[in-house]
């Protein structure tokens, strides 16, 4: 019978060098794992952050796109109630201030306050009911067809093609009770005069402000401000006297800024001699071809108009363009407001750090333009955007109400 001889090298294991060399290249391995795991990590987070602030970009712009393509409308007669900002953009704000953190921190562009002007949310109302003066004192909503619901205290708007007028609701309203009844302002009973078949009703909230602001924790908003000019003048959101509803629409947003396009063209008895008056023309066209533009010509806040000119022959007491100013001399040089550019600076939620400290360094031309001074800005030149990744946005918007 064979037997086997077992050696005593066979049975020696591994030696300490060769467990040593083993662990070292395990840990190499794995370290090299972790590090890869660890960068993707970084990388997903912060994709998934940037794609998040595009998301919201895209959200905010669609705003943006539903509301001011809407600026000016003020139903068929094109004339809000007595007493209301006729402008389409009155109460806008170039650089509004400058922008600090809520700790008063600085170094952070300017931002503009975009204000726009509008009936920009209809009412259905059963329209086969009377709208006669003095005798009708409440309004039937459709119940299938309504997304707001007038409450007591607020106000509501009856227009048509000869005006437009403001109501108190004295009653809350629902899909269970789709019946408002409202007296005029001065708290009078019934409507203030007949309408015509079919007449629009809206709700009172005609003042529409989007505004960044710093809020707690750190960081920006864009907020968004709508108001009911309840005492009917010319400052449509005072605090106390008006209904004010301001909410936070989107979070990370750092910086807004606005253009405002005007399609420039003379009238002949605009030149005359006044070598002024075509100075001031010709400032404001940008080829020097004293032409009509097709495509706009862009300023910002400061060269807005606040003064309206009823350009039809005869005149028919509305308001359909607004000029620089309403000197003699210059009223027949008309700017109509024809688009406006609307350009967001955004930046992640959360800082990502990697083996330093990170800072976008780009140079995003905020609010470029030949006439005015731009507004460059370099996140690298604040430390306290360390980590952050910026995008800008930037869109051009018709306003469908600039001419009638």
């Amino acid at each position: 019978m064979d037997t086997s001889v077992v050696s005593l090298k066979s049975l020696q294991g591994f030696t300490l060098l060769e467990v040593l060399v083993a662990i070292v290249i395990s840990v190499i391995l794995m370290g090299g794992a972790i590090m890869m795991l660890s960068s993707n990590k970084r990388v997903f987070a912060v994709q998934s952050e940037l794609a998040q602030l595009q998301t919201n970009a895209r959200f905010v712009m669609d705003e943006f796109n539903r509301e001011l393509r809407m600026a000016g409308y003020f139903g068929c007669s094109g004339t809000p109630p007595n007493g209301e900002p006729t402008h389409p953009f009155q109460g806008s704000v170039n650089n509004l201030h400058e922008m600090k953190d809520i700790n008063n921190n600085g170094g952070f562009p300017a931002s503009d306050k975009v204000a726009v002007n509008s009936f920009n949310q209809q009412i259905a109302v059963v329209l086969t009911q009377k709208f006669e003066g003095g005798t009708t004192t409440s309004l039937t909503l459709n119940a299938n067809n309504n997304e707001y619901w007038p409450q007591a205290g607020e106000t509501i708007i009856v227009s048509d093609c000869l005006g437009s007028d403001r109501y108190k609701v004295t009653n809350n309203s629902s899909e269970t009770n789709p019946t408002i009844n409202f007296t005029q302002m001065d708290g009078s009973t019934g409507l203030i005069r007949n309408y015509s078949i079919n007449p629009e009703v809206f709700t009172g909230k005609t003042h529409i402000a989007y505004e960044v602001k710093p809020i707690a924790g750190g960081g920006f908003a864009l907020y968004q401000t709508r108001c009911e000019n309840i005492d009917q003048d010319s400052d449509p959101c005072e605090s106390g006297v008006d209904i004010v509803e301001e909410e936070l629409l989107i979070e990370n947003v750092e910086t807004l800024q606005v253009r405002y396009g005007f399609n420039i063209f003379l009238d002949d008895d605009a030149l005359g001699s006044d070598a002024d008056t075509l100075d001031d023309v010709l400032a404001f066209d940008d080829n020097g071809d004293n032409q009509r533009k097709l495509i706009p010509d862009f300023y910002d806040a400061d060269y807005q108009p606040f003064c309206s000119t009823d350009t039809d022959i005869p005149p028919d007491g509305t308001p359909d363009t607004y000029t620089f100013s309403c000197t003699p001399d210059k009223t027949e040089v008309i700017f109509p407001i024809v688009a406006t550019r609307i350009t967001l600076l955004m930046r992640t939620a959360n800082k990502h750090y990697d083996q330093k400290k990170v800072f976008t360094d780009k140079l995003f031309q905020l609010d470029p333009d030949t006439n005015s001074a731009n507004i460059p800005y370099n996140p690298k030149t604040n430390p306290l955007e360390s980590g952050y990744r910026h995008r800008m946005f930037t869109t051009v918007m018709a306003v469908r109400n600039a001419q009638q």
